[in-house]
């Protein structure tokens, strides 16, 4: 249960900001935008099963990465840890249903 919302509220804010990404100043490649987006709607899918939500949550992994080599000229590894610990969190609560 909570672990639905974290995940529903994970998808809702990475479309937010990139969306507010690629309107802004900084230059995102459209390949990029539809990246992000594609991640947050399959995070979305998780009602279909976990495998929808594990590979949303893997393509954000990716993104992340990508954003930061792309739009903000450097990845942070710190930032990319943070993120890759918020999934595995995520997935697992999904999984037990938490």
């Amino acid at each position: 249960m909570i672990g639905t919302i974290l995940a529903y509220v994970y998808a809702a804010v990475m479309a937010i900001s990139t969306c507010g990404v690629m309107f802004s100043d900084k230059k995102m490649p459209v390949w990029l935008f539809i990246l992000n987006l594609v991640a947050s709607l399959l995070i979305a899918f998780q009602s279909q099963g976990l495998i929808w939500l594990i590979i949303g949550l893997s393509l954000v992994l990716v993104a992340a990465v990508l954003n930061g080599e792309y739009v903000f000229g450097k990845v942070h590894p710190s930032h990319f840890l943070v993120r890759l610990i918020i999934s595995l969190i995520i997935v697992l609560m999904v999984y037990k249903k938490i």
